[in-house]
């Protein structure tokens, strides 16, 4: 890896929470957004690799106080230990187009 990223990334601060096939849930709050995923603040360590359903509360841009539920699945591509919990970077395995247009316009938007 040449340390390039292969997507522009957009800061936000949305909630969010992540199920394991377990059925264990994580509270997450997601840091930025591209199209390739999400970087993400975990209180815990995420299950590495496994496949994750996500439920994002993303803001509707130019509606204040408005909010819209968006799930994706993602993997756990990698994650470090930062100060009482985790900082992950999750990638995309199965997004609706209409739902990333959507993420990416409303983290444009500084959602």
């Amino acid at each position: 890896m040449d340390g390039q990223r292969r997507y522009l990334r957009f800061p936000v601060s949305w909630a969010a929470a992540a199920q394991a096939a377990s059925g264990q849930i994580f509270p997450l709050r997601v840091t930025d957004v591209s199209q390739g995923g999400l970087g993400v603040l975990a209180d815990d360590l995420l299950p590495n690799g496994a496949p994750l359903r996500i439920l994002l509360r993303v803001p509707v841009p130019r509606r204040p106080g408005d909010v819209r539920a968006v799930a994706v699945q993602a993997r756990v591509v990698h994650q470090v230990l930062a100060a009482g919990g985790a900082r992950a970077g999750l990638e995309f395995t199965s997004i609706a187009p209409a739902d990333m247009d959507m993420l990416l316009n409303s983290a444009q938007k500084r959602g």
